[in-house]
Parts: structure tokens; sequence; C-alpha cells
């Protein structure tokens, strides 16, 4: 659409997320520093440090990077709570897909859930639908075999999955990559669509756009990852990495090195 369409996109995203630095200029007050720029869009990189919290195997640091930018690998959130329902259903038969739309994608549904349901009598597997805040009615037949809840801790629940069917939020593709469990990847938007190439890329998954999700193209995907055993190996590579990495202490060492400096 040309770059006045453009310019006015990027205008009116930063009016919609104006909010979002208002901590960061309380806390230059709190210090006594002038206002600065805008902390999303003009001043995103520091002239100090700059950590990238995620792996190092889905992105690589490139040239035109900050040159004082660290990537640490990622920084996992893990829920401590326990969910019974969800505990027992795991335990007691063949490993579930699961379907999740994660945090945003979930409040935009549509008709997927009804797609998913579609693809599953056929495929005849057990399943895992996290559906949010959304109403999903389980067709009859399906009832013994498919575990529905709103929220479940991915740490608790990726392990013991065959296939996760995701959005391809960075926080839900970086629950994947620990678990070492084969992807399909249903972008819907941000950096969802280049999330789930760079899964592919790396031979863990594969990637339906949303345009294109159909029963049968559900099903089709489905199985090729369930049959393919190079999927479910590369992804248990690739688990090796994530693993050894602890992006958190990583980042934490980072930061109290560049203080030790001063």
């Amino acid at each position: 659409m040309g770059r006045g369409a453009n310019k006015l996109f990027i205008n009116i995203t930063k009016q919609v997320v104006k909010s979002w630095g208002k901590p960061v200029d309380t806390f230059r007050k709190q210090l006594k520093l002038p206002k600065g720029r805008d902390p999303v869009f003009e001043q995103l990189h520091s002239p100090y440090l700059t950590l990238s919290l995620f792996s190092s195997v889905i992105a690589k640091k490139q040239p035109d990077w900050p040159q004082n930018n660290i990537i640490t690998g990622f920084c996992f959130y893990d829920n401590s709570s326990v969910n019974p329902g969800l505990e027992s259903f795991l335990n007691e038969g063949e490993q579930p897909i699961l379907f999740t739309l994660g945090t945003a994608a979930v409040q935009t549904a549509e008709d997927f859930y009804e797609i998913c349901f579609e693809a599953l009598k056929s495929i005849n597997t057990r399943a895992v639908i996290l559906k949010g805040n959304n109403n999903v009615n389980i067709p009859s037949g399906l009832d013994s075999n498919v575990y529905v809840g709103d929220y479940i801790p991915f740490n608790q629940a990726f392990g013991k999955c065959s296939v996760i069917v995701n959005q391809g939020g960075i926080g839900t593709v970086a629950q994947v990559m620990r678990a070492g469990k084969p992807m399909l990847g249903i972008p819907f938007s941000h950096d969802q669509p280049d999330n789930v190439f760079r899964i592919k890329r790396l031979g863990m998954g594969e990637v339906i756009y949303r345009e294109n999700l159909t029963v049968k193209n559900l099903q089709q995907q489905l199985l090729l990852l369930l049959k393919n055993p190079n999927y479910t190996l590369t992804a248990k590579q690739i688990a090796g990495e994530i693993n050894g990495e602890n992006g958190t202490v990583k980042a934490c060492h980072e930061i109290c090195s560049f203080f030790q400096k001063l």
C-alpha cells in the first residue's frame, strides 16, 4: 500500500501503545532524569547493554543488530499450580495432541475449534483443547478422548503430548522447543508468521496459514507430524540445546557484569 499507509499505521500504533511507556517515564522522574523519548519506538535499544531473551537456536545475531547485544536464551515462566483433571487425563492413555491459541489469538479464535474437532474425528487420537474464554461443544463420540480446559500451565502439559498445535507466539514456541515436541503453527498476526517459519526451517514442525486452515489441511499436517519420526527426533535434539542455555541466569549474569564494570 506504499509508504504513506505504512507511516499512518505506525503513527496509529504509537497512539495505541502510548501508555506502555508511562512506567518508564515515572521511573525516570523518580531518578530526577528528563522524560526522554518514547521507550517503545525511539529508545528500544540501550546504548550500554541490550539483551535478547530468546535462544540462538531460533535466531542468530545479525550484522545490523546493536554491537552490545547479547542473546541469553529463553527466560521461562513456569506455573507451579497443579491441575488434577489434566494430570489424570495425560497419564491414562496415549499422548494427546494439544491445541492452544496462547494469550492473544484465543480472543479471535473464530472457527478454529470447530475445525479442530472435525479433524480429530477421522484421526482417532486423544486431544487437549485449551479454549480460553470461548464456548466450545465437544461433538458426540469424542467425549472420552478430549480434555477441554480454559488454561493449563504449558510446562506441565507439553512434555506429555505428541504434537503441539498453536498460534506461534514466541512464549508458546519457546515452551514447545523446550519440551522437544513437533509443532504445527497456525499464525494469526504480529510475530507469529515469522516464528512458525523458523520452526519449520529448523525441521521440527509445519505451518498452516490462517486463511488456509481447513479440516482437510489440518488432518494432513497432523498425520504427517505424527507418522514421520524425523520431526520428533529433531525436536528432541533442539530441546537438548534449549535446556542447556538457562536464559534467566545468563541475563542476570550479564546485567551484574555490566554494573561491576562501571
